[in-house]
């Protein structure tokens, strides 16, 4: 994550304009029930 978000931040100070729009994106999961939390993330 910190690399997507300085490569973002490098490219931007840059000012870098790239030909075609460029989308940073992350995703994240966490098994249910393997983090040991109290929040039923079920539930929502």
């Amino acid at each position: 994550m910190g690399l997507l978000i300085t490569m973002a931040k490098a490219m931007k100070e840059s000012r870098y304009r790239p030909d075609r729009t460029i989308l940073f994106i992350t995703f994240d999961s966490e098994e249910c029930g393997q983090s040991r939390t109290h929040y039923a993330w079920l539930a929502g």
